[in-house]
C-alpha cells in the first residue's frame, strides 16, 4: 500500500454526490446518494455512504496508485469488501461493496 501525499489527500476528501446501484431479487435499483471521504489524523482515508440523510457505516480505504491522478481503492473488513477507483484530476469516485448485510452495491459520483 502506498500512502497518498497530504496535498493529494486534501483534493479527494469531501462529499461525493452520485448514484447508488443495488441489485435486490434480480431487480437493479438506482437511488441518489452521497458518499463522504474523510481523513483521519494518521492520513488514512475513510469512506461513508449516506442514504436518506443517514450514514450506513464507515470503511477504512487502502490506496494504490495506478498513475499520477488515478488510484485504486480497496477495503476488506470482516464480512465486507470494497473495490473501486478514485480519479483525482476529475474528482470522480466509483466503487463496489459486497456484504452479507446489503448484498452488492455500486456507487458512481463526483466531488
Amino acid at each position: 500500500m502506498v500512502e497518498l501525499k497530504e496535498n493529494t489527500l486534501s483534493k479527494v476528501t469531501g462529499c461525493y454526490t452520485g448514484k447508488l446501484f443495488k441489485v435486490v431479487d434480480d431487480f437493479k435499483y438506482e437511488v441518489d446518494a452521497q458518499t463522504s471521504i474523510t481523513l483521519s489524523e494518521g492520513n488514512t482515508l475513510h469512506l461513508e455512504i449516506i442514504m436518506d440523510g443517514c450514514g450506513s457505516g464507515e470503511m477504512k480505504l487502502l490506496t494504490t496508485p495506478l498513475d499520477a491522478d488515478l488510484y485504486e481503492l480497496n477495503c476488506s473488513e470482516e464480512n465486507e469488501s470494497l473495490s473501486g477507483k478514485l480519479d483525482v484530476l476529475n474528482k470522480m469516485l466509483s466503487f463496489k461493496v459486497e456484504s452479507p448485510r446489503s448484498g452488492e452495491t455500486e456507487f458512481v459520483g463526483c466531488l
